[in-house]
């Protein structure tokens, strides 16, 4: 049981991305500071646990950087839904995430 808590932990971390997203999308930033720093956490906490124990999986090693990626993209896109981020700024930053899955893929499949 214990050697899956840092996946579960992940998981927890992709249930804080609507949170973060609804938060931010209405105004109540503080609220989204309170649960990004969460989430923050709890990914030096399952990336702790995982190397210090060898509790690591190949599971883990998707969900961690999906994770990471679904609240960077729920932030920003909230962000530049209310008008606080530029579109231009929000288009390189998701298209620099988009080369950077897709040199992933490539390279996984090399």
């Amino acid at each position: 049981m214990w050697r899956h808590l840092p996946n579960l932990i992940t998981g927890f971390r992709i249930l804080m991305v609507w949170p973060v997203f609804w938060l931010i999308s209405h105004g109540e930033f503080a609220g989204a500071l309170l649960v990004a720093a969460i989430a923050g956490v709890s990914d030096a906490v399952d990336g702790y646990l995982a190397k210090h124990f060898g509790w690591e999986s190949r599971l883990g090693g998707l969900l961690d950087p999906l994770a990471d990626k679904l609240l960077l993209l729920a932030g920003f896109t909230a962000l530049t839904l209310i008008g606080s981020l530029p579109v231009w700024l929000f288009a390189l930053v998701i298209g620099r995430d988009v080369v950077i899955v897709c040199g992933a893929i490539a390279y996984h499949n090399l």
